[in-house]
This record gives structure tokens, sequence and C-alpha cells, in this order.
């Protein structure tokens, strides 16, 4: 299944069968800003223009939850088992357990405008983040600091990506005024290669 974005609608398009639905929202005044799949493919976690995050069971077309809090636009969410880890556009990140009420479980503080790329290791245990400060930070599932901080983009960061077989190994890419991709070794700080 294939999940897209349009305004305030959710479209699922099933590979299988061609067929496509749609999620009934009912926030008129909003948009959708992001959207993550859970790694079972059960659950599509939705970021709206208001600050909401939203799961869907998609296969019962059927809303379990939302999760408020953030003030502002949620432009990115990723997931880490139960754990949904959202970016803001007012520079926060908020990591969200799915599994109880008082959902919000940490916030992490570090980029100075909106957060457009998080991505979480296969390991789990490192969160990377990317915002329009041009800032590529790192951050260890327990911690609140950033372990690792690059300032090598000259623009926003949204592309990233850990290697899947070393854990330790990430791409980050930056936006067009950019045009690089760098590679970094988390573990020792190092930048291993960049692409012009």
């Amino acid at each position: 299944m294939v999940a897209i974005g349009l305004d305030q609608c959710v479209y699922i398009w099933n590979a299988d069968t061609g067929g496509v639905t749609s999620l009934e929202r009912t926030n008129p005044s909003d948009y959708i800003a992001s959207l993550s799949w859970s790694y079972n493919g059960d659950y599509l976690a939705v970021g709206t223009s208001d600050g909401d995050i939203q799961i869907w069971d998609v296969l019962k077309e059927q809303k379990i939850r939302s999760m408020l809090g953030h003030t502002a636009r949620v432009g990115v969410i990723t997931w880490n088992k139960h754990i949904i880890s959202s970016g803001c556009k007012d520079g926060n990140i908020w990591h969200h357990d799915t599994r109880v009420a008082q959902h919000k479980v940490a916030e992490l503080i570090d980029h100075t405008s909106e957060v457009c790329g998080l991505k979480w290791n296969s390991n789990g245990d490192q969160l990377a983040s990317g915002g329009n400060d041009n800032r590529v930070n790192i951050w260890d599932a327990r911690a609140s600091t950033p372990s690792l901080t690059k300032n090598n983009h000259v623009a926003a960061v949204k592309a990233l990506a850990w290697c899947p077989w070393q854990s330790h190994i990430l791409a980050s890419g930056g936006g067009s005024y950019d045009r690089h991709i760098h590679f970094w070794n988390v573990s020792s700080g190092a930048r291993v290669k960049s692409i012009d």
C-alpha cells in the first residue's frame, strides 16, 4: 500500500487491487503535513498542520487515536517500534509512546528552526534529525541533547538515510541550494565522503 497526503485527505492505494480509499478526517481547517507507516505496516501516523498526530488502522479505515500537543505544523514523523518521533515547525522533536495515554515521553530541543528530516537507525538506538537551520543532529535514544551535530550543509536538511548494514553510517542531503550529500560515521564524527 502507498499513502499520499493531499490537502485535508489521506489516500491509500492498494497495489494488489488497484483500489484507492481515503481516510475520513473531520477537521477541514488543517492539512496533511507528514505521513509514516509503522514498521509492520499495520498503522499509519499522520502529522497535521495544526500540530496533531493521528494514528490510523488503515485496513479498518479507522482513527485509533490523536496525540495533541505540538503548537505548529508536524512536518516529519518516524516510527521506532511503539515510539513515534515528530519534528515540528518550532524546531522541537517529541517522542510519543503510543501505548500510554500521556503519550509525550521526551522532548528534544536543539534545532533553531523547523525540523524537516527524522530517521531512526536500524538498531533503534540513534535518531538523526535535519532542520531548516541546515543542521544535522544525532540523538542517542535515551538522551535529551545531541551526541553529534554537523553544520556542513548550506540549506535545509530533509533527506536522511542510515546504512542498513552499518548502523553507524548516515547519509544527509541538503536542499537545492546546497546540492551535497554527506556520509557520516556517527561513531567517530568523521565525514566519510561527500558528493556534489
